[in-house]
């Protein structure tokens, strides 16, 4: 079942989901617009970081070699271009280093800041989020209910939603962990969320 709804984000955490290949889930803890506690369980967003090369600004081509040695790494999933961006000593051609799960992130960089200039590293996965989709703690939200309580709104709830081992298996199958204590659980992508206008949240 889909629902929309507006919706303030109070917390947030993520979750690191094992399999092939790994992803790793952010839990957003938000209240409605229209007042019941609901979990987002956001999946899509995979952990980065962004190096160029030391010194003096160079042609991309000369990285190719170091590029090669990031990518034989087993953390390193994916390498992209992002294009020159400015440094204090000129515009420099950019990588974005995609890893597993976000505590790689920490580890990658003490490995390889002695051979790269890495930045973007020190920012949490949940910030990230935020940052990378331009948004506030008010948002749109569309998603699958997972979850709906007694205190969810009437038409979110039937056969699937409100028996709780159906939604403990739904929840455990999008990257959650059994059933939050929030009257709604909600499973969307980055693509699902959106900027939504202030509003006073009815936290009681």
């Amino acid at each position: 079942m889909q629902w929309e709804e507006e919706m303030c984000i109070v917390s947030g955490n993520n979750r690191a989901v094992d399999g092939k290949p790994p992803k790793t889930v952010v839990e957003l803890w938000c209240r409605s617009r229209a007042g019941h506690s609901l979990t987002l369980l956001v999946d899509g967003l995979r952990p980065y970081m962004v190096v160029a090369q030391p010194g003096r600004p160079r042609p991309a081509s000369e990285a190719a070699s170091g590029l090669d040695f990031l990518r034989g790494m087993d953390e390193v999933v994916e390498i992209t271009p992002v294009g020159d961006k400015w440094t204090h000593i000129g515009e420099k051609p950019h990588w974005k280093i995609e890893v597993n799960q976000p505590y790689e992130v920490p580890r990658l960089r003490k490995r390889i800041q002695d051979s790269w200039e890495v930045t973007s590293a020190d920012i949490l996965f949940v910030q990230r989020l935020l940052l990378d989709c331009d948004l506030g703690p008010h948002i749109l939200a569309r998603g699958e209910v997972l979850w709906a309580g007694d205190r969810a709104p009437p038409e979110t709830r039937d056969e699937k939603t409100s028996d709780r081992t159906i939604a403990a298996g739904r929840i455990a199958d999008a990257g959650g962990v059994g059933i939050y204590p929030t009257d709604m659980v909600v499973s969307c992508t980055l693509d699902d969320l959106s900027k939504a206008e202030p509003f006073r949240t009815p936290f009681v």
